[in-house]
């Protein structure tokens, strides 16, 4: 999202969605807060009311400034599958165009789930030090992580599904922090070329085995699953 927020021509908005961290309404808010027509409390009270008209009036408006080429959001599959009004209004509207944001390796996702718990940093800007302890180490229930891996894989495939026929970009994360699809990026979304640059870093990455307690019992576990790849090598 902040690749896409770093562009002069766009304005954009984080996880409104997000019903589970109320916390941080400002911060979803705020990186288009000079191009809004409202507070975001009366954002959140239309949004609360009717999110259609919520999209329609307060994120999509028309009365942007002209140099304001694109306006987008960034949502979950949990909050996207939690807000039906949402995931249509997606569907049903053919300006909307949807970036949809993979990981192959889904132990990465869980890894980085499961650190950002510990260290209670769900982003990290460049500017800011991670806060790593050297107590940082975790053990990961087997079966537990394959529900984690099954559900996100069920998620993937229904917005897959779900948006075949609109027009999608499909970007795998690690391509999109190297900067590899930059330029698919702007023209999907017909911005003005320009250099894009993220003010937050990756959840810092460090060897598996010696994060996870019982690594070699998980390894042993996926070695013959459809997910054995993910434990193959050493991040």
């Amino acid at each position: 999202m902040s690749k896409i927020q770093s562009h002069p021509n766009t304005a954009t908005f984080s996880e409104i969605f997000n019903a589970n961290d109320k916390s941080n309404e400002y911060q979803n808010f705020c990186h288009a807060l000079a191009l809004m027509d409202v507070t975001i409390e009366r954002a959140i009270s239309i949004r609360e009311l009717n999110q259609s008209t919520f999209l329609n009036e307060v994120i999509f408006k028309e009365d942007y400034p002209d140099f304001i080429e694109a306006v987008g959001f960034k949502i979950t599959y949990e909050d996207l599958f939690n807000n039906k009004d949402v995931m249509n209004y997606i569907l049903e509207n053919d300006s909307v165009k949807v970036i949809h944001l993979i990981r192959e390796n889904l132990f990465d996702i869980y890894i980085s789930f499961r650190r950002a718990l510990l260290t209670k940093q769900w982003v990290i800007h460049r500017w800011t030090s991670p806060n790593l302890s050297d107590e940082l180490s975790f053990h990961v229930d087997v079966k537990q992580c394959e529900i984690f891996f099954t559900n996100l894989e069920q998620m993937r495939s229904h917005v897959q599904e779900l948006y075949k026929n609109k027009n999608t970009l499909e970007l795998e994360y690690c391509d999109l922090v190297e900067g590899i699809w930059e330029p698919d990026l702007q023209n999907h979304l017909r911005l003005s070329k320009a250099d894009l640059a993220a003010n937050v870093s990756k959840n810092q990455k460090i060897n598996h085995s010696l994060v996870i307690e019982n690594y070699q019992e998980v390894q042993n576990y996926f070695k013959n699953s459809q997910w054995s790849t993910f434990f193959s090598t050493s991040p």
